[in-house]
């Protein structure tokens, strides 16, 4: 990113946060569901729960899930996904390039893409290449409310703005998928686990 486009972001970022604080929080909105059930079996993958770590339960989600999905001759597959009832100064999603490397992972390729899925829902999420030591881990994220999946940071504050004065909502959840990265295996594992976890995310986060 350019040193103009750098503080342009910047500023935007600054005046998005003044309006957020300058409007309303919104309507505290529950979760449909909570997330602990969430279904263990997703396909061929069992999930097995994996306790939250300190720096998780900093974000102060209303609701988490970190779980671990296993299948034969697959790689395990990571599913975290964190849902905040309202956001509000201190209790704010935050985006896995700021908490990923505070972690001890790096970051290696980071782009944009949308995910089309068969019956002809589409998904924009981040796809993120973060590797510690000889380890390698592909990321798959994206923020989602109100019916929506949104991979920009910047956009989705300010849907969060608009949302607040349009709906007085400011819900939404972030949704990560991550497995080791070992070629084009496991390309095709992530999107394949996307592609049933996606349609499941409706019974849990409000429309």
């Amino acid at each position: 990113m350019s040193w103009g486009r750098a503080v342009g972001s910047s500023i935007l970022l600054l005046a998005l946060t003044v309006a957020f604080h300058s409007v309303s929080h919104g309507e505290s909105i529950p979760l449909r569901r909570q997330l602990a059930y969430f279904p263990q079996t997703i396909g061929n993958w069992q999930g097995q729960d994996v306790p939250l770590d300190s720096r998780a339960d900093a974000l102060k989600a209303d609701d988490v899930l970190t779980r671990t999905y296993a299948a034969a001759h697959d790689l395990p597959i990571a599913l975290y996904i964190a849902y905040f009832q309202s956001q509000r100064q201190g209790q704010t999603i935050h985006s896995p390039k700021n908490c990923l490397p505070g972690s001890g992972w790096t970051a290696v390729e980071s782009r944009r893409e949308t995910i089309e899925l068969n019956d002809g829902a589409q998904v924009n999420l981040n796809r993120y290449v973060v590797q510690d030591g000889d380890e390698r881990q592909l990321v798959l994220y994206w923020y989602q409310s109100h019916g929506k999946t949104v991979a920009s940071e910047y956009k989705a504050k300010v849907d969060l703005v608009v949302d607040a004065i349009r709906l007085n909502r400011t819900d939404g959840a972030l949704v990560r998928v991550s497995l080791p990265l070992q070629g084009a295996e496991s390309e095709k594992q992530a999107r394949d686990f996307l592609a049933q976890v996606y349609p499941l995310l409706k019974d849990y986060i409000p429309q």
